[in-house]
């Protein structure tokens, strides 16, 4: 059986294209968000077991995603979290580390990137997109390994 997947962003394109991304991939789609801060009160009604989401909005500081993040793992522990985002920086990737993400993608990867992660994530995996692991070889050795072993 597939996983129930929630998409949440601000950006209605974003969710769109991911959404869009995912069911070409065979995935089927809950639900889908343009507002993650009402994330904790909306999986208290719309259950899943994989959450894709960028929890760093427009305006909003750095500390209110990472809050959000944390809330979410705390209510709902057994929810795997794919975070897609533009901010992966090494900041970003240790914090999300700290959180017990299980996959970061960056928004700046193609498609293929997202639907890699849902794979592995729902196979019991992390993920680390191939852009954080090449942009941050110290913090992802084991994906840049990887990525060095088959040559991308």
């Amino acid at each position: 059986m597939q996983p129930r997947i929630i998409i949440a962003d601000e950006y209605p394109v974003v969710l769109y294209g991911a959404e869009h991304a995912l069911i070409c991939a065979g995935w089927r789609i809950a639900l889908t968000t343009s507002k993650p801060a009402q994330l904790p009160s909306l999986l208290g009604i719309v259950s899943c077991e994989l959450l894709i989401v960028d929890p760093f909005q427009s305006g909003e500081m750095f500390t209110t995603g990472m809050s959000l993040l944390g809330q979410l793992r705390r209510a709902y522990p057994d929810t795997r979290v794919v975070v897609f985002t533009e901010a992966c920086s090494a900041c970003v990737v240790r914090e999300l580390e700290r959180h017990d993400i299980h996959a970061l993608v960056c928004k700046g990867d193609g498609t293929g990137e997202l639907v890699a992660a849902v794979h592995q994530v729902t196979a019991g995996k992390k993920y680390i997109s191939s852009s954080v692991a090449s942009l941050h070889p110290a913090l992802c050795p084991q994906r840049a390994s990887e990525m060095a072993e088959s040559g991308g």
